[in-house]
């Protein structure tokens, strides 16, 4: 008599996909990103920038504030409905915030911020279409910063000799570092990506047969 036992694995599906889309923090703060992966779990690239320019023509002081910022990150998702993935990730993150003031070239501060650390990620997506999605994250944090405030001022003085004046550049540099904690000012991140869905692969059941038992006549002792 043979006995055979057969064991299955489940069937797993696995249809890779690909995303590139725009990220929005607030009107000025806009980035964009690309991610790959599968719709269980896929990795980020992002890169946002803004800049911002401002000149009070009464007192010709200059105000120009500008910012780079990326990140690397994974992301899971997990559906709950046909149209709806709940989200959640954690990633490295790096941004360079820079504010400068100008005062009829006679004084220039900067104050240059930059932050570095690890970012984490819970939200949802909808899926507009097939290929349309629309998502919202909330990003609490745990970063290094370091502040760096630089002072320059530009004085005049006289000489005996053509052109009679020189300028003389006096600069004063403070730095500060800190750890921090918590969420974005902006509090929720919305994206907008198109996304490429490939070919769905699935893995196939394996059997695995046990070893056949055989059992021959019984001696007579």
């Amino acid at each position: 008599m043979n006995l055979s036992l057969i064991a299955q694995d489940s069937i797993r599906i696995v249809q890779p996909i690909q995303e590139f889309g725009i990220s929005f923090q607030s009107p000025d703060k806009l980035g964009i990103l690309y991610r790959f992966g599968n719709r269980q779990v896929v990795t980020e690239l992002g890169v946002n920038m803004y800049s911002q320019k401002e000149l009070d023509e009464d007192t010709e002081l200059e105000n120009t504030n500008s910012n780079l910022g990326f990140n690397l990150g994974l992301e899971g998702r997990h559906e709950l409905a046909p149209n709806f993935e709940f989200r959640f990730g954690a990633g490295f993150s790096y941004d360079v915030d820079k504010q400068t003031q100008s005062l009829s070239k006679n004084l220039d501060s900067a104050i240059v911020k930059k932050d570095y650390g690890v970012e984490f990620k819970f939200g949802f997506n909808y899926l507009v279409n097939k290929n349309l999605v629309l998502g919202a994250a909330v990003l609490p944090f745990i970063t290094k910063t370091e502040l760096e405030v630089r002072e320059t001022s530009t004085t005049e003085i006289e000489t005996r000799t053509y052109p009679f004046t020189s300028s003389e550049r006096t600069t004063t540099s403070t730095n500060i570092s800190s750890s921090q904690y918590g969420w974005r000012p902006n509090l929720i991140k919305l994206t907008l990506v198109y996304r490429l869905s490939g070919k769905t692969k699935q893995k196939m059941p394996v059997s695995r047969p046990s070893p056949e038992r055989r059992t021959g006549p019984l001696r007579a002792r």
